[in-house]
């Protein structure tokens, strides 16, 4: 396990994602096709705290119907400062 997984996996991210605590939100900007999964997209989010302050982003491969075939940490942050990245 990566600094960064383990980070994730301390501060019970991937929960806080799935439970709706962290506010996420695609960038658009990096949205493309996914070179590895046909007709899905690889898509960067950030998730922030309800009061907006950015904590961590992710990278996550989403299908045409909307489901998720991968998603990984990218990094997290503390007041503004990157803690890791990969």
């Amino acid at each position: 396990m990566s600094l960064l997984d383990a980070l994730f996996f301390e501060y019970s991210i991937w929960q806080k994602i799935r439970d709706g605590r962290l506010v996420s939100e695609v960038v658009p900007k990096a949205t493309v096709p996914s070179t590895g999964w046909p007709n899905a997209l690889s898509q960067i989010v950030k998730h922030r705290l309800p009061d907006g302050k950015h904590v961590v982003t992710t990278h996550r491969i989403i299908g045409e119907d909307g489901s998720i075939h991968h998603h990984d940490a990218k990094d997290i942050l503390f007041e503004g400062i990157r803690l890791w990245r990969r």
